[in-house]
């Protein structure tokens, strides 16, 4: 299993092919917006992708280029959305929002690596919790004591 990467909106609505589970479970994707990157989260990732395509033109007349997405809809998709908005948070364009001052280079092999770390932790501590903050400030703290 790995992280999926699409060239273009065409082709990333030509290939995926996600699982969904069921409620509560999502997708965390990162995708070029112009210049920058969005990070997000979403249940429905065609649905999502192709609205994203749209804003973006109208707001700005932005480039949707390349989409990164991770290959399973799992539980605690908004704890790792929330992580990597935490991770890049001095990359942020505002305060509140998922638009970074990234290239799909620079986030691709973050995303990766603590997405299969992030699911490692989940299935052997996390899920302990519910979803929400505390499974993101468990999973910090849990990296935090590992870097000591």
């Amino acid at each position: 299993m790995t992280i999926l990467t699409f060239q273009s909106v065409g082709d990333f609505l030509q290939r995926f092919n996600g699982i969904f589970p069921g409620d509560n479970f999502g997708y965390v994707y990162a995708c070029e917006y112009g210049k920058d990157i969005k990070i997000g989260s979403t249940q429905h990732p065609k649905q999502r992708i192709k609205s994203l395509e749209s804003n973006a033109r109208i707001y700005g007349n932005k480039k949707f280029g390349a989409i990164m997405i991770t290959p399973v809809g799992f539980m605690f998709y908004v704890d790792f959305e929330r992580f990597l908005h935490f991770i890049f948070k001095d990359k942020r364009k505002s305060e509140r929002g998922e638009v970074f001052d990234l290239t799909i280079k620079e986030i691709e092999p973050v995303f990766v690596t603590e997405f299969f770390s992030f699911l490692r932790f989940i299935e052997s501590e996390a899920l302990k919790t519910t979803p929400g903050w505390n499974v993101m400030h468990k999973y910090i703290n849990h990296i935090r004591s590992c870097n000591v």
